[in-house]
């Protein structure tokens, strides 16, 4: 998998070999979460996800984000904004490829 740390399609997630590699670590709950998020909106906004991501991608991270909260505490509700501005430059690259 390039440019992304974890992927989602209908019924099925995937993450990335160096997430996955080493399950222990906060980015690993954090992708899996907030993957799992996007199994749960699809089903219930049932948007158009490549015509309208702000929308998805939205309520995944929101609820990712209170995931993150009750597992983790203070700190893992501020995890993924972390994780998101470290890896900008690849979510930007994948946004201009859809």
């Amino acid at each position: 998998m390039q440019d992304a740390l974890g992927v989602e399609y209908p019924g099925i997630i995937l993450a990335a070999s160096n997430v996955y590699s080493a399950p222990s670590n906060d980015t690993f709950t954090t992708v899996v979460a907030h993957e799992v998020g996007h199994q749960w909106w699809y089903n219930v906004v049932g948007n158009n996800v490549l015509q309208d991501p702000w929308l998805d991608e939205g309520l995944t991270t929101y609820t990712s984000m209170l995931y993150d909260e009750v597992d983790q505490g203070q700190p893992g509700y501020q995890a993924l904004p972390a994780i998101i501005n470290k890896n900008m430059p690849l979510i930007w690259k994948r946004i201009r490829m859809t």
